[in-house]
């Protein structure tokens, strides 16, 4: 039993995260104060249900946000929690900065070209927002940036073929951009580093009777991976609809091989990135691939 607990130890010391320099000003520090000038959502168990009227009138109550999270999102971002609590709050804070973003998204009296920039910002905070931070981060990083992408294939039905490049475009850039799991599994090992031994022996003799936190985070764990595979593959079927919907409205049919896009609408073909092979070039199979 102390061979077990000692090479637990010994494991857990070892586990040395990347040195990353913590830009100043840091807009991570900046995203709690941020939430916290929104006012309270209207009333109801979904907010988003709430009468069409509330919601403009909450949103109409921070005529500045958009420009306030444009500003924001200039800044250089790296979360370093080294509490569970402190990662809680930030990743809180976050959601609801994405809820108000994508109320105004959703708002149909608001420009289509808006609409869909308001769902590409969205996107980069939820990507650059979680920058330097662990799996629970990763997790939200993945549900904002779906979100945002989901929005943004909705309220862009009505969108012009350049409006739907453009748009293509500026997603591929920020994916490429965006945190990978690696870099959450950085963010996993930093948070380890700030436990104290003390804490971290408690914690593994729990766990070896069965009741401590490994028990609870398994599961969370084991999703973690999953879910990072999805975002991925949404962030690249997202592009390629986008494309092929700019390259049907501009020839009056659709793309019927990738050669069609490249590169007046695309550089190169678009990868699955589990199977490595070329997507589908049909919109809305989401997860149907082709070795095209």
């Amino acid at each position: 039993m102390l061979a077990i607990l000692f090479g637990l130890i010994g494991w857990g010391l070892s586990a040395r995260p990347k040195h990353i320099p913590v830009p100043l000003p840091n807009g991570a520090d900046e995203v709690i104060p941020l939430a916290g000038s929104i006012p309270k959502r209207p009333e109801g168990p979904n907010y988003t249900e709430a009468p069409a009227s509330e919601i403009r009138a909450w949103i109409a109550a921070t005529p500045a946000f958009r420009s306030a999270i444009t500003t924001l999102l200039k800044k250089e971002f790296l979360v370093r929690n080294t509490s569970s609590n402190s990662s809680v709050r930030l990743m809180m804070a976050l959601r609801e900065l994405e809820k108000r973003l994508l109320a105004e998204a959703r708002d149909e009296s608001v420009p289509v070209a808006d609409r869909m920039e308001i769902c590409l910002i969205t996107y980069e905070l939820g990507s650059r927002g979680t920058r330097g931070g662990a799996m629970f981060d990763g997790i939200v990083s993945a549900a904002v940036r779906i979100n945002s992408l989901r929005n943004l294939s909705t309220c862009s039905s009505n969108a012009t073929s350049a409006q739907l490049k453009s748009a293509a475009v500026k997603l591929g850039q920020l994916i490429k951009r965006a945190p990978r799991l690696e870099d959450y599994r950085d963010g996993e090992a930093f948070f380890a580093s700030t436990v104290p031994v003390k804490v971290k022996i408690e914690s593994w003799i729990e766990d070896l009777k069965g009741d401590g936190l490994t028990k609870i985070f398994a599961p969370l764990i084991g999703a973690f991976e999953p879910k990072m595979t999805e975002i991925n593959r949404i962030e690249q079927t997202t592009v390629r609809d986008l494309v092929v919907r700019s390259y049907t409205l501009d020839k009056r049919s659709a793309p019927t091989n990738w050669s069609d896009l490249i590169p007046t609408y695309l550089p190169a073909p678009l990868v699955d990135p589990v199977g490595k092979t070329n997507l589908s070039l049909i919109p809305g199979t989401a997860y149907k691939f082709s070795s095209e």
